[in-house]
């Protein structure tokens, strides 16, 4: 099935959290990267801060918006505009990186306090290649994902190894809600749209008398 791109569908908000030096960004362009022949019925765009993959889901199109951080929990701390009517969240940590993993109670928090409440969670420990940094083990972290009653997965954002498979774990999670959710946005109603760069967002809905700027 083929997409037109002023097709009307519902619209889905993924964000991607974590500490700064986790590989969130690497980890998107990675999902972004592969071909469309490895995934029926989706299509991707890509800007500076977001990717757009639309599902055929019972016959409906629903555009799946991915947002990345880029880097403003590390300069400034991300508003809540950010977290704002996220259906899924994926929250990263390296494997290598000790502090990055017992940070991830902190992270946790502030989606289920920011996010929607039926907001679907992954746990996520990248940079897997790593095996002689290792630091944090398999299991680990899925017990703490047990314990949290959230999604698990690991991967590698550099070789791509389980990179897509964890994405699209995460988005059939989000996907398995009520068609009445408040998961699904009708197109002209979510506050993010396909266009919209995270900088443009908060300075129309943070400071609406500054001009927007592109850090593209």
């Amino acid at each position: 099935m083929d997409f037109e791109p002023d097709e009307p569908v519902y619209r889905v908000k993924v964000i991607v959290v974590g500490d700064s030096t986790v590989g969130k960004t690497s980890i998107i362009s990675q999902y972004n990267s592969f071909q469309e022949d490895e995934m029926p019925h989706t299509v991707a765009t890509l800007n500076c801060e977001s990717i757009n993959k639309k599902f055929n889901m019972n016959d409906e199109l629903v555009s799946v918006h991915i947002w990345d951080t880029i880097g403003q929990e590390k300069h400034q701390g991300l508003s809540t505009a950010y977290y704002r009517n996220a259906g899924g969240a994926m929250i990263v940590y390296s494997i290598a990186d000790t502090e990055s993993f017992q940070k991830i109670p902190k992270w946790i928090e502030r989606v289920r306090q920011n996010c929607l409440e039926d907001c679907k969670i992954m746990l996520v420990g990248n940079k897997s290649d790593l095996k002689e940094s290792r630091c944090i083990e398999h299991d680990e972290g899925l017990e703490f994902s047990i314990r949290e009653d959230i999604l698990f997965s690991e991967m590698s954002a550099k070789t791509g190894e389980n990179v897509t498979e964890s994405f699209n774990q995460l988005i059939e999670g989000v996907l398995e809600a009520p068609k009445e959710s408040k998961v699904f946005r009708q197109t002209e109603n979510l506050a993010l749209s396909a266009n919209t760069k995270m900088s443009d967002y908060n300075a129309t809905i943070l400071h609406p008398r500054e001009k927007p700027k592109c850090r593209c």
